[in-house]
């Protein structure tokens, strides 16, 4: 069995998960899992925002590869969202309000069922 030796300097080594270099700051383009930790986007949502150009991303592969992996350029996602609106339309607002208290009631209404009969 090899050993394998760090021989990068401190600000050179990655952290545990690779996210980022000591030292460094903020990361510039990372993976699915990063965009939803840190701006709570999906990865079909991501998927939709760089089919529309609204979002960057590059495919890492070798050649003659079918996969690869796909990276998100994430000063692109800030720029996305610092340009969103964030007003949301009073209607839809209302039409969530009204959804959630229904699911509300019905869950409601499944508790008291199962945990309503008592006679065995």
């Amino acid at each position: 069995m090899q050993n394998i030796v760090d021989t990068a300097k401190p600000e050179q080594r990655f952290t545990r998960r690779g996210d980022e270099i000591a030292g460094a700051g903020e990361i510039e383009y990372g993976r699915f899992r990063d965009l939803e930790t840190r701006f709570g986007i999906s990865r079909s949502k991501a998927y939709e925002l760089i089919a529309e150009g609204k979002i960057r991303s590059v495919c890492i592969k070798r050649k003659g590869a079918l996969t690869g992996v796909r990276l998100i350029d994430l000063s692109s996602v800030r720029r996305f969202c610092d340009s969103c609106d964030g007003n949301v339309e009073p209607q839809l607002s209302e039409q969530r309000r009204r959804a959630r208290a229904v699911g509300v009631e019905k869950a409601r209404a499944q508790v008291r069922t199962v945990g309503g009969d008592d006679s065995f």
